[in-house]
């Protein structure tokens, strides 16, 4: 139960955040209307501002009752000799890449190479 509270809390807390930035950047964007010469800085203040909606997006998507849980990705290459297993190479690096970015924990847990052009 206690459990489930934290994460309510944190939700709450991320929505505050975000809803203050939110906020901020309507004020700077009024002040970009009035003419200030800031552009650079509302520019990064809504950069980030998008960027922790994303990522709040993501959670939201990502906070069903069994969404705590680990998961396994498979990827074989198909019929295609060494195309085939080279795709299936960049598609591992671009998820592995990706659980990183996301701050995901990954491990590889079977690999078998293909043939050597």
């Amino acid at each position: 139960m206690l459990k489930e509270i934290n994460g309510h809390k944190r939700w709450l807390d991320a929505y505050g955040k975000l809803k203050d930035e939110i906020e901020d950047a309507s004020e700077l964007l009024e002040l970009v209307e009035e003419g200030s010469d800031d552009a650079r800085e509302i520019e990064q203040a809504l950069t980030t501002t998008e960027q922790r909606l994303s990522r709040l997006e993501l959670e939201a998507q990502l906070s069903g009752p069994d969404d705590q849980r680990d998961a396994i990705l498979t990827i074989h290459p198909g019929a295609g000799g060494t195309e085939s297993q080279d795709w299936a190479e960049m598609l591992f690096r671009m998820y592995s890449r990706w659980a990183e970015r996301r701050g995901f924990s990954s491990e590889l847990m079977d690999y078998q190479p293909g043939d050597e052009a």
